[in-house]
């Protein structure tokens, strides 16, 4: 569930508690004779770097080197900073799978140091169970049971499968071969599902002189897909996809929309091939303080029935930044940008409402505006907030958003581009159970308000 840092947190809870008493003991302390002593400290204002002449991975059976060396920051040889070595040590522990990450330094009689990872798998490493909670205003109360287990068939694989219970079922199966910095593949198949009200851009008649204004819209996303990976470290990955989608829309409180609509039903399979690349380089994954993260696709896509006219590309870029102007406040800005070319097709247009966070296709969130309620072509997105962390793991943030759509759909005839405005007050907390977040909203639309609570899945 990539909780690292709570888990961090509810360390250093647990230590405060008893400090006095772990300062005491740890004054009774009667070390033994070392077996070795190297003189190689932490680094600190004058052991900031280390020259390092080679770096050795004793490696455990299960796993290759370049698996293990993906944690770790390259070069590893040289005059490095020493903290590249430690911060490699700590990620490879965060992955779960070691018991202990055991590290030597030694001197190689020429002024430089060797240095020696050798990893201590946990016991069981190799298949796990774990379960997660999640509320929020669109998918409503989940339960999450995962099970993992790797090296099944293939070295490096990973085998998972996600099955959340709810007020709509949904899974995600995945199955990878992870090389480490070598190319690596995988097999992925996900059912996505929701239920969202939509309000009609023209109302439709309903005998008795009544009118239909609103109608309740199943959503269902049921992708397969074939991943390759050609180059992957800790914070980056590039590769390419092929997938097979079935995506629909529709109600059954009606059996036609009007001809304005057709975006609001829509049942069909899709074939697509997408380039992507993931960057990642915050601090945290909820409630970052420093850092930068991309995700960028390229998507060709067009419905099985293999029709050229109705190919379709797909252009998308999101991109966040956050760095620290004081040490409990921050500043930084989220920015998105995506536009389609040739026909586009339902699944990649552009939802814009809501705050889901699962970013399904082109479903984009903006405080201030129901889930999906604008649907468009073409969107630029632009959310510069601050943030401030006044004690412990609690998190207050002012956020503005603008977004510009263009080739709207969704908003009646005569209307091709659509602008929007909001402003949001954030409150979170980075509880044990994953992050929890209250937001009051005001868009030139509506006064909106959210909860959210756990992990996005």
């Amino acid at each position: 569930f990539t909780a690292t840092d709570t888990i961090v947190r509810l360390g250093e809870l647990a230590a405060e508690a008893v400090i006095d008493q772990l300062r005491e003991l740890a004054q009774r302390q009667n070390p033994g004779a070392l077996v070795m002593q190297t003189a190689v400290p932490r680094p600190g204002p004058h052991t900031d770097t280390l020259n390092v002449t080679s770096f050795n991975v004793i490696r455990p059976r299960q796993f290759t080197t370049n698996t293990i060396l993906k944690n770790f920051d390259s070069p590893l040889t040289g005059r490095i900073p020493a903290d590249r070595i430690y911060r490699g040590i700590d990620e490879l522990y965060a992955t779960g799978y070691f018991d202990r990450i055991e590290y030597r330094f030694s001197p190689d009689g020429r002024d430089g140091l060797r240095v020696e990872i050798e990893p201590i798998v946990k016991q069981n490493f190799d298949r796990r169970v774990s379960i997660g909670i999640h509320y929020d205003d669109v998918n409503e109360t989940a339960l999450l049971v995962n099970t993992t287990f790797l090296n099944v068939g293939l070295q490096n694989s990973i085998l998972s499968f996600d099955g959340i219970a709810g007020f709509k079922f949904r899974y995600l199966f995945n199955y990878f071969v992870d090389n480490g910095t070598k190319p690596s593949y995988g097999l992925q198949s996900r059912l996505m599902r929701q239920s969202f009200d939509r309000d009609l851009t023209n109302p439709l008649p309903l005998p008795d002189n009544g009118t239909l204004e609103t109608v309740r819209l199943d959503l269902q996303d049921w992708t397969h897909q074939f991943n390759f990976r050609f180059l992957s470290t800790d914070d980056l990955a590039m590769g390419v996809t092929a997938n097979a989608q079935f995506f629909k829309i529709e109600t059954d409180q009606i059996l036609d929309f009007t001809p304005d609509q057709p975006f609001l039903q829509t049942r069909d399979w899709y074939f697509s091939t997408e380039f992507y690349t993931l960057l990642d380089f915050r601090d945290e994954r909820y409630f970052p303080a420093r850092g930068f993260a991309l995700t960028g696709f390229a998507r060709a896509y067009r419905p099985f029935e293999n029709e050229n006219s109705n190919a379709g590309l797909n252009v998308d870029v999101r991109s966040s930044f956050n760095f620290p102007v004081a040490k409990k406040f921050s500043l930084g800005a989220n920015v998105e940008a995506g536009f389609n070319s040739g026909v586009t097709q339902n699944p990649y247009l552009y939802y814009l409402g809501g705050n889901e966070q699962n970013y399904l296709n082109n479903f984009r969130p903006f405080l201030g505006l129901e889930y999906a309620e604008v649907v468009a072509e073409n969107l630029v997105k632009v959310q510069p907030f601050a943030q401030y962390n006044p004690f412990s793991s609690h998190y207050l943030m002012l956020s503005g958003t603008y977004a510009r759509m263009g080739g709207v759909v969704s908003e009646g005839a005569g209307v091709d581009v659509a602008e929007f405005q909001s402003v949001a007050l954030t409150y979170g907390n980075r509880s044990p159970l994953g992050p929890i977040e209250v937001t009051l909203a005001q868009s030139n639309r509506r006064f909106s308000f959210y909860v959210n609570l756990g992990h996005w899945f």
